[in-house]
């Protein structure tokens, strides 16, 4: 591990410090993954390490920003990002949580025409818990950015959807919930009253009912 004095000027980026992606694909810090610009995963969906502990991401995200920081590492795609910035090596952290995307599974209740997942058939199931990752964080570790993006699967499908949403209200975290809205959630009506929830994107997609069903193929 390379040293650094504390007003040296270093790349880095907020997503690697304390960003962190629970796609349905793996673990990593964040959304990026156009094929020019990719986070590289931290663990596949079947490589997450039973006993997992905050101090291994910290040591993922390190070992990131050495890359970033390599200028021999010209593989190394998020050196292709707009997203970095420079900096003095006192003021990096890589302990905290300040976005999270919770997209573990792609499962959902519609067959929407126009996504991805329809025309893939690459609907989803949990394979990983992304709570009990998330756990590993606390209050001390949120900054006062936090916020948290749901996409991907659709989260009113999610078994414990309510004891995420506990966690971010307990941990003051802001979240952004995308939902087709056909299924009432307790546990999202709660959230938005209380504004845990501060974003909820509902997709209406359609004026009228015949092109309603044509284009998620169900009459709800």
């Amino acid at each position: 591990m390379k040293s650094y004095a504390p007003h040296q000027i270093v790349k880095s980026c907020s997503r690697i410090e304390s960003g962190l992606r629970l796609a349905h694909d793996g673990v990593r810090a964040c959304t990026f993954s156009t094929g020019a610009v990719e986070a590289p995963n931290y663990w596949g969906p079947d490589e997450i390490p039973l006993n997992l502990t905050k101090q291994m991401i910290v040591d993922k995200r390190r070992a990131l920003f050495e890359r970033l920081n390599d200028p021999n590492d010209n593989d190394f795609l998020c050196r292709k990002c707009t997203h970095w910035v420079e900096k003095e090596y006192k003021e990096i952290r890589f302990d905290q949580l300040e976005f999270v995307n919770v997209a573990h599974f792609s499962a959902c209740n519609l067959r929407c025409n126009y996504c991805g997942f329809t025309k893939n058939n690459d609907f989803k199931k949990e394979k990983y818990s992304a709570l009990n990752i998330l756990k590993h964080f606390d209050a001390k570790d949120v900054t006062f950015e936090a916020s948290v993006d749901f996409n991907a699967g659709e989260p009113t499908l999610m078994k414990d959807l309510d004891e995420h949403l506990i966690f971010f209200r307990e941990n003051k975290m802001r979240v952004r919930l995308y939902s087709n809205g056909i299924i009432f959630s307790q546990a999202v009506y709660d959230a938005v009253k209380d504004g845990t929830i501060t974003w909820l994107i509902i997709s209406v997609d359609a004026g009228t009912p015949s092109t309603y069903f044509k284009t998620k193929k169900s009459n709800c």
